[in-house]
């Protein structure tokens, strides 16, 4: 018969399981961020989505943005946070929010929702998101703040005082099947670089002027809501834009070097797209040092690093993998390696719910 000592503890693990079986009744609420509306991903057309997978994995629904009423719409627009989808999450009384962007777990987190709150963030500490932090008190109300940087987690951790459990870096990720090595690799090729968000090109054209190799830069970006000044580029490099993610990664896959230039001591991941997705095409990488994407190239090792804003150290680096097919290929097959043993979306969203799992 067990002592009574025993039978109540039986009997509250009892009641315990039971209050977690009722939360899990409820479906998690993944609160995605950007412009576009519901719709899955082709996975021959397009990468598949965190959302959509972290959805499956937890058997969770997704909030999309939407527009709210006008006030609050040009609230919106001028602080670039998703009010409106934060008060919907609320009404939804979810057992755990999941927020994949600071644009809605801000909102969200001052709003204190009633139940576990999983923040992803990618920049917070812009000028602004340090004044609304220092006011508000706003990440104390998040259970964990997952950064994609070792210096956003240092930011929570140091200056913020936030615990190890409640900041925590997370390798960002990319879809490796949608992003994969072409068959054969590319025989002649040309230097690529992609994105929009903090990119120096002018560093890079530099770079580039002098070399005449074939070139592609595409300033494009389905997530940064920042503008770009036209580029003024030679012959030999070509600025292309509006590319589906079909023509994206054809580009890629025929890429003999992926250069990312990024603008010197950016303090977030700007850049880590475009790294990433080369990466797992099994292409070399040339990218900028900066704090923001540490740890994602180990120079010589999956890539090559060199100092942000030093166009001949660029050059020198692009130059030195053009030349070496040989050792240029060594590093696309470990940087492909790399994305493979640890920074897919499986790895990402096998994370955020093993943090869910602890919450409810």
């Amino acid at each position: 018969m067990g002592t009574p000592c025993n039978r109540t503890l039986a009997v509250l693990g009892v009641t315990q399981a039971v209050i977690r079986q009722a939360r899990r009744g409820r479906r998690p609420l993944i609160l995605r961020s950007g412009q576009a509306g519901p719709g899955r991903s082709d996975p021959v057309e397009r990468p598949q989505t965190d959302f959509d997978v972290l959805a499956d994995h937890l058997g969770g629904r997704v909030s999309y943005p939407g527009a709210g009423t006008a006030p609050v719409a040009a609230v919106e627009s001028r602080l670039r946070l998703s009010v409106s989808q934060a008060v919907r999450a609320m009404r939804a009384r979810a057992p755990v929010y999941v927020s994949l962007s600071e644009r809605v777990g801000i909102p969200l987190a001052l709003l204190r929702p009633p139940a576990p709150h999983v923040m992803v963030a990618h920049l917070l500490t812009s000028s602004q998101k340090r004044l609304v932090a220092d006011r508000t008190g706003f990440l104390r109300r998040t259970d964990v703040t997952l950064v994609f940087s070792r210096a956003q987690e240092r930011y929570l951790r140091e200056e913020m005082g936030l615990g190890e459990h409640q900041a925590q870096f997370v390798w960002d990720k990319v879809d490796h099947r949608f992003f994969a090595p072409a068959e054969p690799p590319a025989e002649e090729g040309y230097v690529l670089s992609v994105g929009r968000e903090q990119r120096d090109y002018q560093t890079l054209i530099e770079a580039l002027r002098p070399l005449r190799i074939p070139s592609v830069i595409v300033p494009g970006s389905t997530w940064s809501h920042r503008g770009l000044s036209p580029l003024s580029v030679p012959d030999h490099i070509e600025v292309r834009e509006g590319l589906s993610y079909r023509e994206l990664r054809d580009l890629y896959q025929g890429a003999r070097v992926v250069a990312v230039p990024v603008q010197p001591d950016t303090r977030y991941a700007a850049g880590v797209n475009g790294v990433l997705e080369a990466m797992s095409c099994a292409r070399p990488v040339v990218a900028s040092d900066t704090p923001g994407l540490s740890g994602y190239v180990e120079d010589g090792r999956n890539g090559r690093q060199v100092a942000a804003g030093e166009p001949a150290e660029m050059r020198a680096a692009i130059e030195e993998l053009w030349e070496d097919r040989h050792g240029a290929e060594r590093l696309a097959r470990a940087s492909r390696d790399t994305v493979v043993g640890g920074r897919t979306i499986d790895h990402f969203v096998d994370r955020v719910a093993g943090l869910v799992e602890t919450l409810v």
